[in-house]
């Protein structure tokens, strides 16, 4: 029964109003108080007809305007203006009937106090408050009429009979103040849906930032491990490249050799010759092997545990190192470090890295003037930045730019080296969670650029 109440006052409340939870809910107080209302006075008028008391009451008339309403409230549906319009019927019913039963002092004046109630249960706060200046306008009214000379006035306005109509009145309001009760009661029910729906929301949505925050953690982390992953194929390459090119190639040169060799008579002078060469090739499958075992020893300190490093200390306790190179080769170095100059690393990578690219800007210095080397850090966001500027040979980036720090990678064939310095100064930066970059200009010199975690 409550279920085709329900869709009944659904049928007549405007679809627009049903969009959410507390419009709908308001919209079937207005539509369920016009339908009492229209019950109730039914309900009297068929007495009235039976008991013989209608005296003159327009019921139908009164029916017939409440249901216009209520279909026009299906039409236009403002909970406003019905709820008002509602509380204007009522003031318009109880007026006269004051009047009728003893003016301020009648007990069916109380009856008009729930005006301004209705009002603001079907309406909002502005219509409870006007209908309270209404309604306290008509007491002063009354007030006038019944303490001047139009206390006469009070006997020509009798409009109906207490006896017949005081009932009716009375189940006509008791039916209003149920509805408003009733309004009330779903309102309490739709605060505490409204504060369950809150807190599940509340539940979910720390669910879903939990979520979030986990899926962001497992993709960084898938993230990195496919980065890692794609380098470790790249450096197998490049070590299946060193075992296959640099390390097969000594070894044929001294299977080559060792067919050479004259076992019928080890006195043979070309023996000599041959071991010599023999010897060479062991020394460089001897170099390979060592750069292969720096390289891996790097990649087993990657976890080590870092600490706080000053750079100007390492740059200076490079200088003393290869002190030698730089009276040899007359370079003028300057250093400018910011203050402080301290960085989150490992101790021995950091002071590969800055004695590899101090050696390469001796090494590969101009043979046309002295080389003029410029040390300076500065902060750029959460970074250390030292840069190493030298006037030298340069490297042209459009060509080797992709090859600069690859495995035994050279670009200046008549300086002695391996190409393996490059190569281990980004892998151990990028193991401290570093970076690296480079400009260079053939003939005119490099400035390499070490980004190392600010402490």
């Amino acid at each position: 029964m409550s279920n085709l109440y329900i869709r009944l006052l659904d049928i007549l409340t405007p679809p627009y109003l049903m969009d959410t939870y507390e419009k709908r809910q308001k919209a079937r107080t207005v539509v369920g108080t016009y339908l009492f209302l229209i019950f109730i006075t039914a309900i009297i008028k068929t007495y009235a007809s039976f008991t013989q008391h209608d005296n003159g009451f327009p019921f139908t008339s009164f029916i017939l305007f409440l249901t216009f309403a209520l279909l026009l409230f299906r039409w236009i549906g403002n909970c406003f203006i019905w709820g008002n319009m509602l509380a204007t019927i009522s003031f318009c019913v109880l007026t006269p009937i004051t009047l009728q039963t003893g003016g301020l002092y009648s007990d069916d004046t109380l009856w008009m106090l729930t005006i301004p109630i209705v009002a603001f249960i079907l309406s909002d706060k502005y219509s409870g408050a006007f209908w309270s200046i209404a309604l306290l306008s008509w007491f002063c009214y009354l007030y006038y009429l019944e303490h001047t000379t139009a206390v006469s006035y009070l006997n020509e306005v009798l409009i109906f009979d207490k006896g017949y109509y005081f009932t009716s009145i009375f189940w006509l309001f008791f039916c209003i103040m149920a509805a408003a009760l009733l309004y009330e009661s779903q309102k309490i029910k739709v605060i505490k849906h409204l504060k369950m729906q809150q807190a599940a929301l509340a539940l979910q949505k720390e669910a879903m930032s939990r979520q979030t925050t986990h899926l962001k953690t497992v993709v960084a982390a898938h993230q990195k491990a496919s980065i890692q992953l794609q380098n470790s194929n790249q450096e197998l390459q490049q070590f299946a490249y060193i075992t296959a090119h640099n390390l097969r190639e000594p070894v044929a040169n001294i299977i080559g050799l060792l067919d050479l060799y004259d076992k019928t008579n080890p006195v043979n002078s070309f023996n000599a010759t041959i071991i010599d060469s023999i010897m060479e090739s062991s020394k460089n499958m001897d170099g390979v092997v060592k750069d292969l075992h720096q390289i891996i020893s790097i990649k087993k300190k990657i976890n080590s545990p870092q600490q706080t490093i000053d750079i100007e200390d390492i740059f200076n306790k490079v200088c003393l190192r290869i002190a030698k190179k730089i009276t040899g080769s007359q370079a003028n170095i300057s250093a400018n470090f910011h203050q402080p100059s301290t960085i989150i690393g490992i101790r021995s990578y950091v002071d590969s890295i800055v004695q590899n690219l101090l050696t390469n800007a001796i090494k590969y210095r101009s043979p046309d003037r002295l080389p003029e080397i410029q040390i300076t850090t500065q902060k750029i966001d959460d970074y250390l930045c030292l840069s190493i500027q030298d006037n030298g040979l340069g490297i042209d980036l459009n060509k080797n730019k992709n090859k600069l720090f690859g495995l035994y990678r050279r670009f200046h064939s008549h300086v002695e080296g391996t190409g393996l310095g490059l190569y281990l100064v980004k892998t151990q930066i990028e193991s401290m969670e570093g970076k690296i970059t480079v400009d260079s200009t053939v003939g005119k010199g490099t400035t390499f650029k070490v980004y190392f975690v600010d402490s």
